[in-house]
């Protein structure tokens, strides 16, 4: 891995053999790889909430995820995503793999919704790209919030 550029694991303690991890966190590491530990879900699997946490702290501020449908249906239901972006190419597969699983929305009007969309052609495929609805104002809000407490702190 070296000379290839920054790896970073991001994994769950396991329950079982965590002296087996414990020496596989250490090989990775003394290869330049940083391995970050965070809290697993009910399910056993990284709670996407804490792992951002645990990213932030690292300085990471932004993510790209490019993960299977599994991934992807996680971080729609939670709301933990800023910005959409989805390639339409003109070509039919037929029965595969779904891109986004079950989000548990019954009803059309529930269903997620985004804002600042665009549309961008490259070669024969549209970009669909766009921020989660409500996300800006979300931001604005967080801003607001940080000013307000650095002004209650400095007066």
């Amino acid at each position: 891995m070296s000379g290839v550029g920054n790896f970073l694991v991001l994994t769950v303690p396991p329950k079982k053999f965590p002296e087996t991890f414990a020496e596989a966190k250490k090989s990775l590491e003394a290869q330049g790889v940083t391995v970050a530990v965070t809290a697993a879900d009910p399910s056993g699997r990284v709670d996407l909430a804490a792992a951002l946490k645990v990213l932030a702290g690292l300085g990471i501020h932004s993510l790209f995820v490019e993960g299977g449908s599994g991934l992807l249906t996680s971080f729609l239901k939670s709301g933990l995503y800023d910005r959409f972006s989805a390639f339409i190419a003109p070509i039919i597969l037929g029965t595969g793999v779904d891109a986004a699983g079950d989000l548990g929305i019954p009803l059309v009007n529930q269903a997620l919704s985004f804002e600042g969309v665009r549309w961008v052609r490259i070669g024969d495929q549209q970009l669909f790209d766009a921020y989660r609805y409500g996300w800006l104002e979300e931001l604005k809000s967080k801003i607001q919030l940080q000013e307000d407490e650095y002004v209650y702190r400095t007066c």
